[in-house]
């Protein structure tokens, strides 16, 4: 059999450089590869679930997710003081750069706040990390990571974590996670991948299912004998409401037998949830949104419509001022013409009287020389006859 030697220095250096080697912060670049012929990576998040339901797709939204999280998203003590206009708003924008995500989609903008909530936790957990290095909180605000930008949120954050309200939690929580006795065995895939997975292959897969498929390796073992025994106390609970007619589902029947965190059922992680109230409302209001949305369309449109109609209006109401005006025009003529025409015949009716007046009066002046005359004549004769009587001689 052939043998190598090599040098031991060779081989310390290639240990120590894979043991010190860890996946680094995500950077995105995938999604920019993935983008590169100028179209946006489409994203479909199912509103149920909280995520899409294929891997890649996750895997890319989830990516997307944490780099804004870490880049645009700034570093606060709780999430309620996370400044939703000035905060949210932009860190959405920012997803949709290289995605397109169904955001028009009743509840999908709140999956996206969920995870960038949740990314935004594990972004302090790992600053936490960073801190607890130094012995101290001022040496502390004096190593800024680079994940920071602001060396004013940084030293807010080191006094936070310095803080004994934040230390007793911590401790609290670190407690909790240590008494946790059914872990699952998938890694980081998230359930909702999985349980989609399982249904397109064997057909629907419930909740109990589900704890199974992610609490026992492929080998058959469980994860340990507290998986094991909720796992067989799910599917009594559902033999025994089954015989006595209740109704229940598998996630009630899941979140009786392991109990409920805030929003997520215990041992099932991010996804499937307890029904809620809060969950209930959020969804009524994404729906209202999407119908006030619909509704300033709509008044758009009507109103785009109605200065339309306004202006149409306005256009016939000049026309008909100006065929007004027109007609006002003509009839005022035709009047004056027909004044003229009237004035003209009276003037052409006077005429012919005085034409007629005068020749009466001129016919009497004759009839008048005419009796005058006869009347001379009479006199004349009156005279001739008076001669002839005094002559003695007649």
């Amino acid at each position: 059999m052939q043998t190598y030697e090599t040098d031991q220095d060779d081989v310390d250096e290639t240990v120590s450089s894979a043991v010190k080697r860890k996946r680094g912060p995500t950077m995105g670049r995938g999604l920019m590869k993935a983008g590169t012929c100028g179209k946006k990576i489409k994203i479909e998040v199912d509103p149920a679930i909280g995520r899409p339901k294929e891997r890649v797709e996750s895997a890319r939204f989830s990516s997307q997710v944490g780099v804004v999280a870490r880049d645009v998203l700034p570093v606060v003590r709780k999430w309620k003081e996370i400044d939703v206009q000035n905060a949210l708003d932009p860190c959405i924008d920012h997803m949709q750069i290289h995605l397109d995500v169904n955001m028009d989609q009743p509840g999908v903008r709140q999956c996206v706040i969920d995870r960038l909530k949740n990314s935004s936790r594990q972004q302090r957990y790992r600053l936490h990390m960073h801190y607890k290095k130094f012995g101290n909180v001022r040496e502390a605000k004096r190593n800024k990571p680079a994940s920071v930008n602001d060396q004013q949120q940084w030293e807010i954050l080191c006094d936070h974590f310095n803080s004994p309200e934040f230390q007793h939690q911590s401790e609290a929580n670190s407690n909790n996670r240590k008494k946790m006795q059914a872990k699952h065995v998938t890694g980081r895939t998230p359930f909702t991948i999985i349980q989609n997975e399982i249904s397109l292959k064997n057909g629907e897969c419930d909740m109990i299912e589900l704890y199974k498929f992610t609490h026992e390796n492929v080998r058959g073992t469980w994860s340990s004998d507290v998986a094991k025994k909720n796992w067989e106390q799910m599917n009594e609970l559902r033999d025994l409401y089954a015989a006595e007619g209740v109704e229940k589902s598998e996630q009630e029947i899941v979140t009786e037998v392991i109990g409920r965190g805030n929003g997520y059922i215990k041992g099932l992680g991010y996804g499937p949830k307890p029904p809620g109230k809060h969950s209930q409302l959020q969804q009524e209001l994404e729906e209202t949104r999407a119908e006030l949305g619909v509704s300033k369309t709509e008044a758009a449109t009507y109103k785009s419509t109605v200065n339309a109609m306004n202006e149409q209006l306005k256009q016939q109401a000049a026309q008909i001022a100006k065929l007004m005006a027109y007609m006002e025009g003509s009839s005022s003529k035709s009047k004056d013409q027909e004044q003229q025409t009237n004035r003209n015949e009276a003037n052409q009716d006077d005429k012919q009287e005085g034409d007629g007046q005068g020749n009466e009066q001129k016919e009497d002046e004759q009839g008048n020389e005419q009796e005058d005359d006869e009347k001379d004549e009479d006199e004349d004769h009156d005279l001739s006859a008076s001669d002839y009587s005094d002559d003695p001689t007649m």
